[in-house]
């Protein structure tokens, strides 16, 4: 018997040591989702301490929210500045604050974060007038997975007409995400296997290709994008190279824009799509 009521205490103060991790777990992430919107960092902390006590006098909650208790009453003046909270007066007694509800203190820092953004969107719009253009630089790379998507991003928004895709299937969903960011965009893509190709055009090759090969052809090749191509002259005004990561290398995303660079990788796109419809392969709208 006593040693089920040790079992059983053992568990109590285990639920209760967990569940106070994980609400400190949920504590801190509140706070930064706050910070993140535009609250300071003390502000953001006495708010989601007050929120959790309901109501408070400015010592205990100092404890709480973990701030020193002369900046305490710094911070809840910010906050009832800002609406966030209200102070009750009781002659006498210290005050109290109470928080108010979150629902409505973050619509007002959605709001407050979207106009802080329209205006910056406005000052770099103006900034950008006095800027040196591109340049005739005619390759640009990135190196790194944020790198690569902040690159493709700008590219892609920047591109007019189309895409035209060889993807390896490990870029596909970065390369769906990043697609979003120009909705008009015609894009088209090619999934056909360069090894299957391959050992049709020569059988011979199937055990070189199947061997020493396969990781350069399947998992490691590069994914090709072509932009903006006339369709008729298959000619692209530009061309992306992206290069799989291989030790001791980082993933790197080359764009092509030397012309003559990019006419030769349209024209080995355009021979390889060529050859594939030899098989009944096609060429498909989207990814």
């Amino acid at each position: 018997m006593v040693e089920k009521n040790r079992v059983g205490k053992k568990k109590r103060v285990s639920i209760k040591v967990n569940r106070e991790v994980t609400s400190d777990v949920v504590k801190h992430r509140a706070i930064d989702s706050l910070v993140k919107l535009g609250l300071p960092i003390g502000e953001a902390k006495t708010y989601v301490a007050l929120l959790l006590l309901g109501e408070s006098e400015a010592t205990p909650l100092a404890g709480v929210a973990s701030v020193p208790q002369p900046k305490i009453y710094k911070y809840l003046e910010a906050l009832e500045k800002k609406g966030y909270v209200t102070k009750f007066e009781i002659i006498g007694k210290p005050n109290r604050y109470k928080a108010l509800a979150y629902q409505v203190v973050l619509e007002d820092l959605q709001s407050n974060y979207h106009s802080i953004l329209q205006d910056a969107v406005k000052q770099f719009e103006i900034l950008d007038q006095y800027s040196v253009k591109q340049s005739k630089q005619g390759f640009i790379h990135f190196v790194g997975e944020n790198a690569i998507r902040n690159g493709l991003r700008e590219i892609v928004r920047n591109t007019k007409h189309n895409i035209y895709v060889f993807p390896n299937p490990s870029d596909i969903d970065l390369l769906k995400t990043t697609f979003t960011e120009n909705p008009e965009l015609k894009v088209y893509s090619f999934h056909g296997s360069l090894p299957e190709l391959f050992m049709k055009m020569n059988p011979a090759m199937k055990a070189f290709i199947e061997g020493d090969l396969k990781n350069l052809l399947v998992e490691k090749r590069p994914t090709v994008l072509l932009l903006n191509v006339d369709e008729d002259k298959r000619i692209a005004e530009s061309s992306i190279l992206l290069l799989q990561a291989i030790e001791p290398y980082e993933k790197l995303l080359v764009h092509i824009r030397h012309p003559l660079a990019a006419i030769y990788h349209t024209s080995i796109f355009f021979a390889l799509l060529d050859n594939f419809k030899k098989f009944g392969e096609q060429l498909q709208k989207g990814l």
